[in-house]
């Protein structure tokens, strides 16, 4: 007697990442939510017992931008959670790669990160001078103004004033 029995075989094997959660647009140096990306088998399902690294990365926006934080977790039940990643500079059109192992990388959706704010003034040049009532400065005064992150911070108004002796400035106020 011969028995024949049809079936589909299911497999464990990784085949595929999927991102559960896509990024959400935000500000350079804050954390990006949530973000989970599943491990899936050949039939698209997520493999609940799988608990190996799945790592980010950062492509697209600002050249030199950099994805910080932990960029490599374990899963868990199949799906790798990010909780303290963020984008270190502004930028429009950034995407996460999620990887792992030989299987081809997953892309998120498109998502931009407003620049971060003004947190350091540094004086270049012209500190420390005086001059006699009615004469200009001898040297310009250059302040640098970077984000946390080292990065320069377009128009950002700098006030100027007379630190002592008395006089005025004639331009008082100023935009990097």
């Amino acid at each position: 007697m011969t028995a024949v029995f049809t079936g589909t075989q299911l497999t464990t094997a990784p085949s595929s990442l999927a991102f559960l959660t896509q990024p959400v647009s935000s500000t350079a140096g804050i954390s990006l939510n949530e973000i989970q990306v599943a491990v899936r088998n050949g039939a698209g399902e997520t493999i609940t017992d799988f608990s190996g690294p799945v790592s980010l990365g950062l492509t697209g926006g600002t050249a030199g931008a950099a994805l910080v934080g932990v960029t490599t977790v374990a899963a868990v039940n199949g799906v790798a959670t990010f909780t303290e990643v963020t984008v270190n500079r502004g930028g429009t059109n950034y995407r996460l790669t999620a990887s792992y192992d030989q299987l081809p990388p997953a892309q998120s959706n498109t998502f931009n990160m407003a620049a971060a704010p003004a947190s350091i003034a540094t004086l270049l040049r012209g500190g420390g001078q005086s001059a006699p009532p009615n004469t200009q400065l001898a040297d310009s005064i250059i302040v640098r103004v970077t984000d946390a992150f080292g990065f320069p911070v377009a128009s950002v108004q700098m006030p100027f004033v007379v630190a002592s002796g008395g006089g005025t400035v004639s331009a008082a106020e100023r935009f990097t």
